[in-house]
């Protein structure tokens, strides 16, 4: 009996000193594996991979595949952002947040990032939550301001303060809900600028959300830079924030916004994983005037043993056959 006892209170100990993660697709992914990897500033950290396996269940009379996965990991598991990877190509990937907690959450793999709805995890949960009820004011906040310029309506400017007062609410709630949380980081750093009251005109509104628009973001922050995070907002600023159909004028705005990210960027490993980030989005959008420039004035004054050579003469090979380059040297021999 002391054996037996013995047995089961280790069983018991190894049972609770790991964690679980499962993830079920609905319609299942055509792929076999799934792959999760610890978000790590520039170089995401491999963890493990699982198969998918195929369950069938009956919904209202019909039937329905459901693809599932399974990761169990260790208690000695550090906390941080993870991402469970799908596809080999493409966007095909869930980012969560793990803590210390099984983690569950069902999503559609064509639209991972609309879709995913967890059913277990309270850091997870939480800060879905907090999106949600954030958007949804922000969404008025942004209409009164809209309406405003257009009308100059009273109603909309004191429906305008209204909600800016909501919205500082929702988000004083969720830092007290999520103190000593992970997710109180990115609660944090997800707030919008909103003035006390509304712009009057298009021109100061958009140069106010452009001025303002990492006002709430610390960029040596430990949990945001172990995050998509920091890539995201960038990608937001540089590429959706500042954009003119003028090709000219475009091309001055991404030097601005691209100046002024890289003034608050410290840390040799953080100015790499961005201007790499920003290299490849522009060699694939075939800039390479930009990625020129890029190279010129950010990457190439990395240290020497942060430069990648291969990366440089990749992304520049990119860029051979656009207009405006010289195209590579070939021969081509004639058959008889």
């Amino acid at each position: 009996m002391k054996k037996l006892l013995s047995l089961l209170i280790f069983a018991t100990s190894i049972v609770s000193a790991q964690y679980t993660i499962k993830g079920t697709m609905t319609p299942p992914e055509k792929s076999d594996w799934v792959y999760l990897h610890k978000l790590q500033g520039a170089k995401p950290k491999f963890i493990s991979n699982t198969t998918i396996k195929l369950n069938t269940i009956v919904v209202a009379g019909e039937k329905q595949v459901l693809g599932k996965f399974e990761f169990i990991l260790p208690e000695d598991t550090k906390p941080g952002a993870y991402r469970a990877t799908y596809r080999n190509k493409g966007a095909g990937f869930v980012d969560f947040y793990f803590n210390k907690e099984n983690i569950e959450f069902i999503f559609n793999p064509k639209y991972p990032n609309q879709s995913v709805v967890f059913t277990a995890s309270r850091e997870n949960k939480l800060y879905i939550e907090y999106l949600q009820a954030y958007a949804l004011i922000q969404n008025k906040i942004d209409e009164n301001q809209i309406d405003y310029i257009q009308n100059g309506n009273k109603e909309n400017k004191k429906a305008y303060k209204i909600a800016v007062k909501k919205l500082q609410d929702v988000q004083n709630i969720y830092e007290n809900k999520s103190d000593g949380m992970l997710v109180n980081n990115f609660i944090e750093a997800s707030q919008r600028y909103n003035p006390s009251s509304p712009i009057d005109n298009m021109d100061e509104y958009l140069s106010s959300t452009v001025n303002h628009f990492f006002k709430y973001i610390n960029f040596k922050n430990d949990a945001l830079y172990n995050s998509s995070f920091l890539v995201d907002r960038i990608a937001d600023y540089v590429f959706y924030l500042n954009y003119s159909e003028n090709k000219k004028l475009q091309q001055k705005l991404l030097k601005e916004s691209i100046t002024k990210v890289m003034g608050k960027l410290s840390g040799v490993e953080l100015k790499k994983s961005v201007t790499e980030f920003l290299i490849t989005s522009l060699a694939d959008k075939r800039d390479g005037e930009t990625v020129d420039w890029l190279f010129e004035k950010y990457y190439d004054k990395l240290p020497e043993d942060e430069i990648n050579a291969e990366f440089k003469k990749e992304k520049l090979q990119l860029l051979n056959a656009t207009i405006g380059r010289i195209a590579p040297d070939f021969s081509m021999e004639r058959r008889r």
